[in-house]
């Protein structure tokens, strides 16, 4: 399976609360993250959407098109992540 076939709603319209996204499990890999979610609220290391954003290989994200992992795409969706409050579902 590839990309686009997980439940998340990522439309600029949607609320976060709304999106599947947080702490919603993975629908394919979980790299071995401990208690992996798509984005664990307030934990980077669990996020898989973090991971596959910060690697090259299998499961990098975006697949097609980069070879090189953006650094500062990175920062910035783990700075996010980890100021997001631990109980938003």
């Amino acid at each position: 399976a590839g990309g686009g076939n997980a439940p998340m709603q990522l439309s600029w319209s949607t609320p976060l609360d709304k999106m599947k996204l947080l702490d919603a499990n993975p629908v394919h890999h979980k790299f071995e993250l401990p208690d992996a979610k798509l984005v664990a609220a307030n934990d980077p290391g669990r996020s898989v959407l973090l991971h596959r954003v910060a690697t090259n290989g299998r499961g990098r994200m975006p697949q097609i098109g980069v070879n090189v992992v953006d650094d500062r795409a990175v920062a910035l969706l783990r700075e996010w992540i980890r100021d997001l409050p631990p109980h938003v579902k």
